[in-house]
């Protein structure tokens, strides 16, 4: 939540040489849709300069194309005290529309913008 998972950065850090040879691309899943939604627009700018504009330049890598789209929040696989903190966050996914498709999972997923963004990197990667 508002931050990169260690896993994530750990593997930059790793293979940061190796993969400034090649042609990378990168996509962060974050509430989006739901700040889309809700009209805090703020708050979606700056979420996007932490997530990436903040983090990115530090591996000095040249991405084609960089992602930024709405998750899946699935409450099942969060722990208990994690769970109690986010409670009242199914009551805001519901207001704003996102039903659950399953039990304790929100779908918040634009699958067009992510096609769309597939499609570009897929063009711009055979460049």
């Amino acid at each position: 939540m508002a931050r990169w998972t260690g896993e994530a950065e750990d593997f930059l850090k790793k293979h940061q040489k190796e993969l400034a040879q090649k042609k990378l691309a990168l996509f962060v899943s974050t509430m989006k849709m739901v700040s889309e939604r809700e009209g805090k627009l703020e708050d979606l700018a700056k979420a996007k300069k932490m997530e990436l504009d903040g983090k990115l330049p530090k591996y000095d890598l040249d991405f084609l194309s960089v992602g930024f789209f709405g998750g899946v929040m699935n409450f099942n696989k969060m722990n208990i005290i994690t769970r109690k903190a986010f409670s009242s966050m199914k009551t805001r996914l519901e207001k704003d529309g996102f039903k659950e498709s399953e039990t304790g999972v929100y779908e918040l997923r634009d699958w067009e913008e992510i096609r769309v963004w597939s499609k570009e990197l897929a063009v711009r990667a055979r460049q």
